[in-house]
């Protein structure tokens, strides 16, 4: 069990169980192992769905990954406003495009005002589909660690956790673990060079610490050893997935 709780809320057990998320650092390779999970899952015969935050579903959640990619939101794309468009639209995009470093904490409140949407939507996925299975990238359990390693005030730590204490948290929280250097290296490789906000050394290596000290391994935490090849660390999380959606009755068929 987590410092925060893993289930909460009327009812929320019940479409929880079919929730699982991938987390930990950027450079971990969540994304592909998340996509290959469900495709393994589909091939076993489970109604499988890949979700991830920010999400795609809201405004709130498409802006909030703008201003992470920064001016590389709009690479290769050739449009946009007209030099003298003064509208708010036009002036979002200027913004954008210049890249936005907004406050941490504004950050995060942000972040958190998408996931009100994004658990509203999920929900009601998983209540309107007894069978479905969702496998996510990302949870609260990242606003937790990122405002952490950022030094925030004691006070405004407590209030982020406190805001997202009102959602459940997954019925397993899979958590890729690996060196911040290593994870620096897999990112810069794989974007030519470009990071975004939260890929620095030093803060991937304060929020690796947070995830450890906050989420602890345990019955709803598992971690993996992501230096390892993308086969094994795809096969350890299938094998933990596997493993609880056995414990709630509904083993492969």
């Amino acid at each position: 069990m987590t410092r925060m709780q893993r289930k909460n809320g009327k009812g929320s057990a019940q479409w929880t169980s079919r929730w699982f998320v991938l987390e930990g650092i950027d450079g971990g390779g969540k994304t592909e192992t998340a996509s290959k999970l469900v495709q393994v899952l589909k091939e076993l015969g489970y109604n499988a769905a890949y979700e991830k935050e920010p999400s795609e579903h809201n405004a709130v959640g498409v802006l909030v990954r703008c201003v992470l990619q920064g001016p590389t939101a709009f690479s290769g794309l050739e449009w946009g406003p007209a030099a003298d468009d003064s509208s708010a639209p036009a002036r979002l995009y200027r913004m954008l495009k210049e890249g936005v470093k907004l406050d941490p904490v504004t950050f995060q409140m942000l972040f958190t005002t998408q996931r009100n949407e994004y658990m509203k939507t999920l929900e009601g996925m998983l209540r309107a589909d007894p069978l479905k299975i969702v496998v996510a990238d990302r949870c609260q359990a990242s606003s937790i660690a990122y405002v952490e390693s950022h030094g925030f005030s004691a006070e405004n730590v407590e209030y982020i956790k406190t805001v997202n204490s009102r959602y459940p948290m997954p019925e397993l929280m899979l958590v890729l673990d690996l060196a911040p250097q290593t994870a620096l290296d897999r990112v810069k490789a794989g974007r030519h060079g470009a990071t975004e906000h939260f890929e620095e050394l030093e803060l991937l290596e304060r929020i690796r610490e947070s995830y450890l000290r906050n989420f602890p391994e345990g019955p709803s935490v598992k971690y993996i050893d992501a230096s390892r090849s993308r086969s094994e660390v795809l096969d350890a999380a299938v094998e933990a997935v596997i493993d609880a959606l056995r414990k709630n009755g509904m083993a492969p068929k």
